[in-house]
Formats: structure tokens, C-alpha cells, sequence
């Protein structure tokens, strides 16, 4: 007979001899996923026996797991602020980093003049920040881009299942601003911004993501550099773009950011304390810009 609680040992086992940076919490998930329920479940019935079917079917994820897939590509899920998301090998896994883009957005959000709000999530992928962003602030008017068809796929099957005709949200196919034409008081963005050269020794998980969603050219600013001169037609009088990057970017971004008539730059730090997102603001008709609430970039520096 095997146990719950023989099944997670001998599989947390396997994973940690495989050099799985998370083989408990990963064993555990795995199982839930097998019997359909939590963690907690799992927890409070570690005693209960796995019938044949179930051992077969966690040894299979437990095999696609050694064999690198992610955990949330295998249960086709993935926990993201309040929400949860479904995901696919067609987009990336959203990530903790990226709430540090969803707080900073919904500091911009909160000051605004105006309760309608209008978002852009540009390179949106599963939609994760436009959806958080509609889940926590219902009234904005919403729209996500992306330049894949199968993202924008997941992107409507995730807004379907949270919400559906209550809380609308626009999808674009759009290859960066290409087919937009409206503008916007935000525009947020997680784009692609792992160097080239880089992402061979990205962990095996990672290099099984969508190679569109992380090749952000040689030096990873490409689309960035894009995105920064392109926004501003897109963007409402005193209108803010915040992008996503990797901490090491930050001073090159805010030199471009400057470079293209950007103002009121600041930064917001991740879950890890390192500076993950920079915004600036464009500004029209002489209005002063409102002061940003996030740090100005460099600190410690």
C-alpha cells in the first residue's frame, strides 16, 4: 500500500536527487493535482492510500516534472495575486516579479482625475497584469496586446472564466503598438527582456517558455527600446508607461526614458528589494505631471 505520505516522501526524493530547486512544494502540488484537491487536503489525509490509478497518474507527473516542465504547465494553472490564471507552453508562467508591475499600476490607477481609467498591457500574454488589474480595480477600461495569436487565445480564456461580459476586456493582435490606435492614461508592460545569449543557461523550465516572450535581442532591450519611443502618441496628456525589467536594465531604461521626452521617473522594487519596474510620464499642454508615489530610481547605486 503507498500512502499520501509515502507517495511525497519517495517523490520529493526524486526531485531533490534531479537538483529540482523546489522538489517538496513541487511533489505536493503535483499530488493535489492528481486527487483533485488542496494542499491542505493533502495534508490533513497523509495517512490516506492511493489506489493504482493515482499512483499511475502522479508517477506521470512526476516523470514530465524530472523531465523539466514547470508545475504550472503540468496542472495548466497558475496562481497570480488574488486570481487564477490558466497557462500553457503558448505563454509565460506569470510570475511574483511581476506584482511589483500590478502595485505600481494601481498606485497610477488610485491618482488618477478620473475614474475611467483606460489600460493598456502591452505583450500580454496569459493577461495576467490586465486581469489582475480588472480584478482589483473593476472600473478601468481595459485592453491587452500581444503578438501571438495562441497568447491572446489564453489571454480570452482567462477572461471568459473570471469575467466574463461583467468586466470587459479589449484584445488586440498587435506586433507592439502596430495595431493600435487609441490612446491611453496607462500603459503597462512585461515585455521580453532576456538577452539572447542568455537564455541557454536560463533553468530548463524557463527555456520550455515561449522563446517570443523572453528574447528580448542582444542586449534583452530591444522591444523595450521600442516600446519607450513608440509610446508616447499612444499615451492620454500626462499619461504613464511602466515596464517591467531585470534590475541590471534600469539605468540604460532610464536614460532612453529621459532621451524620449519622459518625466517624473521612478522605480518600484520587487518581492526581493531590487528595482523591477521603472515608469515615466508624458507630458502635454504645459500641465504639471502628477508626483509620483514610487521611489526615484538608484537608490543604492
Amino acid at each position: 500500500m503507498t500512502t499520501v505520505k509515502d507517495a511525497l516522501k519517495e517523490a520529493t526524493q526524486r526531485l531533490r536527487e534531479a537538483d529540482i530547486q523546489t522538489p517538496a512544494l513541487d511533489a505536493e502540488l503535483l499530488l493535489a493535482h492528481t486527487l483533485d484537491a488542496d494542499r491542505t487536503h493533502i495534508a490533513l489525509h497523509a495517512d490516506r492510500v492511493l489506489g493504482r490509478t493515482q499512483r499511475t497518474a502522479y508517477e506521470s507527473l512526476i516523470a514530465r516534472r524530472l523531465r523539466g516542465e514547470c508545475v504550472a504547465y503540468i496542472v495548466g494553472r497558475k496562481a497570480f495575486r488574488h486570481i487564477e490564471l490558466l497557462v500553457n507552453k503558448d505563454v509565460l508562467v506569470p510570475r511574483p516579479e511581476t506584482e511589483a508591475l500590478v502595485e505600481a499600476a494601481l498606485e497610477t490607477i488610485d491618482r488618477a482625475q478620473t475614474k475611467a481609467v483606460s489600460v493598456l498591457d502591452l505583450c500580454c500574454g496569459s493577461g495576467a497584469i490586465a486581469l489582475a488589474l480588472l480584478d482589483e480595480r473593476p472600473g478601468i477600461k481595459a485592453s491587452a496586446a500581444d503578438l501571438s495569436e495562441a497568447a491572446l487565445a489564453v489571454a480570452r480564456a482567462n477572461h471568459a472564466r473570471l469575467f466574463g461580459a461583467a468586466r470587459p476586456l479589449s484584445l488586440i493582435h498587435s506586433d507592439l503598438f502596430d495595431n493600435i490606435a487609441a490612446r491611453f492614461h496607462l500603459i503597462v508592460s512585461n515585455p521580453p527582456y532576456v538577452p539572447s545569449a542568455t537564455i541557454p543557461t536560463l533553468a530548463r523550465e524557463v527555456q520550455g517558455e515561449p522563446r517570443l516572450a523572453l528574447d528580448g535581442g542582444p542586449d534583452g532591450l530591444s522591444p523595450i527600446r521600442k516600446i519607450i519611443a513608440a509610446a508616447p502618441p499612444r499615451l492620454l496628456p500626462n499619461g504613464r508607461l511602466l515596464l517591467e525589467a531585470a534590475p541590471s536594465q534600469i539605468k540604460e531604461i532610464i536614460r532612453l526614458m529621459e532621451g524620449s521626452g519622459y518625466r517624473d521617473i521612478a522605480c518600484t522594487k520587487d518581492l526581493s528589494g531590487r528595482e523591477r519596474v521603472i515608469e515615466g510620464t508624458i507630458i502635454e499642454g504645459g500641465a504639471p505631471a502628477p508626483v509620483p508615489m514610487s521611489a526615484p530610481c538608484g537608490a543604492g547605486w
